[in-house]
């Protein structure tokens, strides 16, 4: 068995009011870690990508669409982090009251403050209309990104997720004992499913990225041999 801090064999029941003052700004630097990990892989490892395969108007509508859809997420997230403040406020007003600290100078109890709105900005620039005039789509290359790295992807944006509810998991020095760190899980929860979202937005629904590319692809070709017959024709 476990051995607490004054190396007695069992668990410690409590918390720490010095601890929970410092919430605030370890959940504020965890949520913006979170945003600046969503904005580099959709940037580094979709756009840019992507950027380079695929010149035309009908790819600047899709990766707007997809901009708009990544960059709503930040109300979700703002959400999830401020309602496990919100949690964190609960428990410690109730361990005050359990242990009446205010009455015997413990001092006042803390409240977490929210966090500010977090907002998240995905560049989209590098997506052009056309290369020196040519609009064009390498099919093989663009699908590959879709069919096969897209799922790499969001494994490596959870996984990096999951470093930061780490980081969030520290907080539970603040509570001492008794599993009272579901906080943590149910916040992350959220956060997980608004990536999900995200990439649901991407490999999912009729205007998914690979559907997009499937229909340009068949457009261009068709055209392609539109044109060839009319040449045939005229020679």
């Amino acid at each position: 068995m476990a051995k607490d801090q004054f190396g007695v064999e069992g668990e410690l029941f409590g918390y720490n009011h010095e601890n929970i003052a410092k919430i605030h700004d370890r959940v504020n630097e965890v949520a913006k870690n979170t945003v600046s990990s969503i904005e580099t892989v959709i940037e580094n490892d979709i756009v840019i990508p992507m950027s380079t395969v695929w010149y035309a108007p009908e790819a600047q509508d899709f990766f707007n669409n997809l901009k708009i859809t990544v960059e709503g997420v930040a109300e979700t997230l703002t959400k999830a982090f401020n309602d496990f403040i919100a949690n964190v406020n609960s428990a410690e007003e109730a361990w005050a009251k359990k242990t009446s600290s205010e009455t015997y100078g413990m001092g006042a109890m803390t409240t977490v403050q929210p966090i500010d709105p977090l907002e998240i900005t995905i560049d989209i620039k590098a997506i052009k209309d056309q290369d020196r005039g040519n609009v064009s789509l390498h099919k093989a290359r663009a699908l590959n990104i879709a069919n096969n790295d897209l799922a790499t992807v969001q494994t490596n944006l959870e996984k990096d997720i999951a470093k930061q509810k780490g980081e969030l998991e520290s907080v539970n020095q603040a509570f001492l004992g008794g599993g009272q760190g579901a906080a943590v899980e149910s916040c992350f929860e959220t956060v997980l499913e608004a990536i999900g979202h995200i990439f649901d937005f991407l490999t999912k629904g009729e205007n998914n990225l690979q559907g997009q590319i499937i229909a340009a692809a068949d457009t261009y070709v068709k055209m392609a041999e539109s044109v060839a017959t009319e040449f045939t024709k005229q020679a």
